[in-house]
């Protein structure tokens, strides 16, 4: 199991890109949430578990948000979806279309956002 940690800076850009997709005010309250974030990864995918320091105390949205997706340099889709519990960051999932462990790292030039 791994440890909570700061997310990386591909981790940061590929939320701020799925965030950036989402009307306010829910943007607005997610943005805020990626101020104080830790993260602990989950899989061999490296899905991420979310966990924002400031939190909504809303019972508002759950479920998933946003999603990206990119072709990889063998030809493989991968995919990134950004899930919420209660107006709350809660998971990145990623994901390649055979379910094989990624292993390289993402150009982010080639990542396709939209709203879920």
């Amino acid at each position: 199991m791994s440890i909570k940690r700061n997310a990386s800076d591909t981790e940061m850009s590929i939320l701020n890109m799925l965030i950036n997709i989402i009307d306010n005010p829910l943007k607005k309250t997610l943005k805020s949430q990626l101020n104080a974030l830790l993260v602990r990864e989950i899989d061999t995918e490296k899905s991420l578990i979310l966990y924002p320091r400031e939190t909504s105390n809303t019972n508002g949205n759950t479920g998933a948000v946003a999603e990206g997706s990119l072709e990889n340099s063998e030809g493989h889709m991968i995919y990134f979806v950004l899930h919420i519990f209660e107006d709350n960051l809660h998971e990145l999932e990623i994901f390649k279309d055979n379910f094989e462990p990624i292993v390289e790292d993402f150009d982010l030039s080639k990542i396709t956002v939209y709203r879920k």
